[in-house]
């Protein structure tokens, strides 16, 4: 049966699909903001984490269902909403969902903001957690567990020679993250008062990394004495468990309460002051308060003013945050982080070491895949589909570039993307331009400069987020383009030019970053 033709778009849907991509593009823009006038907001971010983690403590504690005060530590799985349709196990990127936009909650113009506000709030937790544990993770299928490097990583680490060192650093990237604690391995024999070996030193300094945050010890009062409580807080990498179709990352959090300065105490039988199960209802109240207090005072330290609507309504979400978190004991999550590190020794990194990437494309598959297209390119009858294949060439070519995500045929209300690629690419000459866009034009005269000048507005319309640009033009340009280029080369936007001639070589070696970096070099020339 012949299929049936999509319904026409209806008036209200297309004014629907128009909000909603105002609003994505409001969204890209905090992002970008925040990213260029907020240095801390990992800190700011984790000082929220840690708060809401603290609240759960203070429940369970309450409950005394899986924690006591004789030992006030609370291990949980803090969760990440994932889309399991586009998860494919070692055949795509993280499947990482911040939230959705839909014609519902974007209906007013509050409804958006808030939003908004939360998807903001679950993009800074998530990537901040998968900042501190090296955006590495664990793949979980019942009790096999595999570890998983993105390949930009993994690429530098088979580059390591020395096997011993490889794994070395592998394991360092799979310890968790901590604040008040680190986890170290003490060699045999190690005496009291021994002078600490060289490498254990280093060993510890690298579990105590962080991203300018200090320890948090909070001073108090309890009956008179000066006490420091001590938050204790650790967050192993990402976990996808895939036969329970969860996603979290595991945290532990808790306190320690010692007297300040330190005294001569017997801390397994300590007195009434410095034991919360000895203390009342309010007591313990007040203990909670100055935490909550003390973390509110770091985090409004590094405030930054909320000067748009949807600042203002993250402070107001971030304020009330509560989140479920299951409860697992701290044995399990250490055991669990010990058959991550098993493997990794058992196997090695170049044995079967999986990472969590689209693998890239052999150059020679790549080749193949373009003759096709460049037959379309090149003899096509009507200028639509001249213009397509020639985008679909580039999109061919793009992909198969380690840490090019690549989209295409992006419509705005006010204009027209050919491709857009979000770059992760660890080449230097790249690494400053996290969205790159791609204008393509398959005419059958030269390309003008009225038609790049119309490229490099594009670019400068999305408010500093993007500075390269890449113009394609299957025949070549005219003259006046590198001159009318070089009037206004002050501008912040860079634009190169792309020939066919040089998308012919492309296609022949199946690889086009010779291709990019030359275009570059001759726009840095001019």
């Amino acid at each position: 049966m012949p299929k049936r033709p999509p319904a026409p778009i209806s008036a209200a849907q297309q004014r629907d699909l128009a909000r909603i991509d105002r609003y994505i593009d409001l969204f890209d823009r905090f992002v970008t903001e925040r990213e260029e006038h907020a240095p801390y907001w990992r800190v700011r971010t984790l000082l929220w984490v840690l708060e809401s983690s603290l609240r759960v403590l203070q429940r369970a504690l309450r409950s005394r269902k899986h924690v006591r005060w004789n030992s006030p530590f609370w291990a949980f799985q803090y969760p990440v909403e994932w889309d399991w349709e586009k998860w494919r196990w070692n055949k795509s990127e993280l499947a990482i969902r911040y939230g959705q936009l839909t014609s519902r909650n974007t209906r007013t113009r509050i409804s958006a903001v808030r939003t908004l506000a939360e998807m903001s709030v679950r993009q800074q937790i998530y990537t901040t957690l998968q900042y501190l544990t090296h955006e590495v993770s664990t793949y979980k299928n019942g009790r096999y567990q595999h570890p998983m490097v993105p390949e930009p990583l993994a690429e530098t680490v088979r580059s390591i020679g020395n096997r011993r060192q490889r794994l070395e650093i592998l394991e360092q990237l799979f310890f968790p993250f901590s604040i008040g604690a680190a986890e170290i391995e003490l060699p045999e024999g190690l005496k009291p008062g021994q002078k600490i070996p060289k490498r254990l030193a280093e060993q510890l300094a690298r579990a105590t990394r962080a991203i300018d945050v200090p320890e948090f010890i909070c001073p108090m009062t309890s009956d008179g004495h000066a006490i420091s409580v001590r938050i204790i807080f650790q967050v192993f990498p990402l976990t996808i468990d895939d036969r329970l179709k969860r996603v979290y990352f595991p945290i532990t959090v808790g306190v320690t309460i010692t007297s300040d300065p330190p005294l001569p105490l017997d801390y397994k039988r300590p007195p009434k002051w410095l034991d919360p199960e000895q203390w009342s209802e309010r007591e313990r109240a007040q203990f909670w308060g100055g935490i909550t207090r003390f973390l509110r005072h770091q985090h409004d330290a590094l405030k930054q003013p909320a000067n748009d609507p949807v600042t203002k309504e993250v402070e107001a979400v971030t304020t009330k945050m509560e989140i479920e978190m299951e409860a697992i004991s701290p044995e399990a999550v250490q055991r669990s982080a010990n058959q991550v590190l098993d493997a990794l020794r058992a196997k090695g990194f170049l044995k079967g070491y999986k990472i969590n990437a689209a693998p890239a494309i052999a150059p020679a598959a790549v080749a193949e895949k373009t003759t096709a297209l460049m037959e379309t390119v090149e003899h096509a009858k009507d200028a639509s589909t001249k213009g397509h294949a020639l985008e679909d060439l580039m999109f061919t070519l793009l992909a198969a570039v380690p840490g090019f995500e690549v989209e295409k045929r992006i419509r705005t209300i006010t204009e027209e993307i050919d491709l857009k690629v979000l770059n992760s690419h660890t080449d230097p000459r790249w690494r400053d331009n996290a969205i790159i866009l791609f204008e393509c034009k398959n005419w059958s005269k030269v390309c003008g400069k009225d038609e790049v000048v119309l490229f490099e507005r594009k670019l400068e319309n999305r408010r500093g987020r993007v500075k390269l640009g890449f113009f394609v033009s299957w025949r070549g340009f005219a003259k006046t383009v590198p001159k009318e280029l070089l009037r206004g080369s002050r501008g912040r936007v860079q634009v190169a030019l792309v020939t066919g001639d040089d998308l012919r070589a492309a296609a022949r070696t199946g690889n086009i970053l010779p291709v990019l970096r030359a275009a570059v070099d001759r726009a840095d020339a001019n």
